[in-house]
């Protein structure tokens, strides 16, 4: 025999497992908004190479980050318990993300053999810190 409260309670219980769904969706795609945005810009290749997906990373060079309803599309309405991976696959990704390189040839350089991949490397690395306000936002999610 169910207590008259206990459907009340159910509705309730449902309602915040919604609204804190929504809420960790939509810090997701905007973190990744927010990093695909950021994405320093020669042709664009880096920029089009962001995936958004469930249970684990995409392999695949071409982003499904065209826009934000590109990547609302790819991400499922459920996030709750589920890992979600922010990939980007093209090797010089690293090197705007973190710099290291001088020019072809130095010993310092990351990527493919010391080759120069872009001059459009991100200072203080912008995928970093939009993760770290990602959590932020995620954290601050009421639950």
């Amino acid at each position: 025999m169910a207590l008259v409260g206990d459907k009340a309670l159910k509705k309730a219980i449902r309602k915040k497992v919604r609204e804190t769904n929504n809420s960790l969706r939509a810090a997701y795609l905007q973190g990744l908004n927010d990093i695909v945005i950021d994405t320093p810009v020669d042709e664009g290749t880096a920029r089009a190479g962001w995936n958004i997906t469930i249970s684990s990373p995409s392999g695949s060079l071409i982003g499904n980050t065209g826009t934000l309803f590109g990547m609302e599309a790819e991400i499922p309405k459920n996030v709750l318990s589920k890992k979600v991976y922010m990939t980007n696959n093209y090797s010089y990704i690293n090197v705007l993300e973190y710099g290291g390189y001088k020019g072809v040839g130095d010993k310092t350089a990351m990527g493919d053999g010391g080759k120069i991949f872009s001059d459009q490397v991100a200072p203080s690395g912008w995928v970093r810190k939009s993760m770290q306000v990602m959590a932020k936002r995620i954290g601050d999610i009421q639950t």
